[in-house]
């Protein structure tokens, strides 16, 4: 027993439709992950920050208590508005020259 010419034609158009329907709940899927993972990751950030604000700064940064805060952050950044980057890994930079520290 054959197929007609109209049966195929309505597979093709299944499968086009199925082929599509599957590329799209993909494409969501994706998309959702990445923003809720986004979501995630800057909640924890701005966890982290509040942590070492929490314990740096009172009305004005305060230094010393900056250097001996011990947030739960695995590492992070610190970057002033004149310039002073201070890099939780060991080295401290200061508009663009490098010193040892910590360590």
């Amino acid at each position: 027993m054959t197929i007609n010419h109209s049966v195929w034609k309505q597979l093709r158009w299944f499968a086009l439709f199925l082929a599509v329907f599957v590329v799209a709940i993909a494409a969501a899927q994706y998309g959702y992950a990445r923003y809720e993972l986004n979501r995630s990751l800057r909640n924890q950030s701005q966890t982290w920050a509040d942590e070492i604000i929490e314990q740096s700064f009172n009305g004005h940064w305060d230094l010393r208590r900056y250097n001996q805060a011990s947030p739960n952050a695995p590492e992070y950044i610190t970057i002033s508005n004149d310039g002073f980057i201070d890099i939780e890994e060991g080295q401290t930079y200061i508009r663009g020259f490098a010193f040892s520290g910590r360590g």
